[in-house]
């Protein structure tokens, strides 16, 4: 065997190593709930101008179960998250930072350098399309 094969098997094994670990990431980020996204969401879809009964036609969902997600019954999954977005019409990633800015009030706060950093990177990615 050649010195060769042994570094092309431990590339092969570094490859598993690195897919592993993405799909341990990827499973553990499926299931992360995120708390108090509902009244967000729910401020979001009002302001889209979208009924309930309408999102949940979008969705293929009753609207009983939507209702449980924006009243917070339901935890808001990131996989729930980019559905409902998607169904808005709207960008997840810059869902998620809307809710992000929401749960942390000091980020609304005036000189917020952080908060001001949000608002500009939302502001960039509802300019992108969904």
């Amino acid at each position: 065997m050649s010195g060769n094969s042994h570094v092309a098997m431990s590339c092969d094994e570094v490859r598993k190593i690195r897919m592993n670990l993405f799909w341990e990431v990827y499973l553990k980020m499926a299931t992360l709930k995120i708390p108090g996204a509902g009244d967000l969401l729910r401020e979001i879809r009002e302001g889209q101008k979208v009924s309930l009964k309408e999102l949940a036609r979008r969705l293929g969902w009753d609207q009983g179960r939507v209702s449980k997600y924006e009243t917070g019954r339901l935890a808001v999954s990131l996989p729930v998250l980019e559905e409902i977005s998607q169904a808005l019409g709207l960008r997840p990633e810059m869902v998620l930072l809307r809710i992000i800015k929401s749960r942390y009030p000091r980020l609304s706060k005036k000189g917020s350098e952080m908060g001001s950093l949000l608002d500009k990177l939302i502001g960039e990615m509802a300019r992108l399309p969904t």
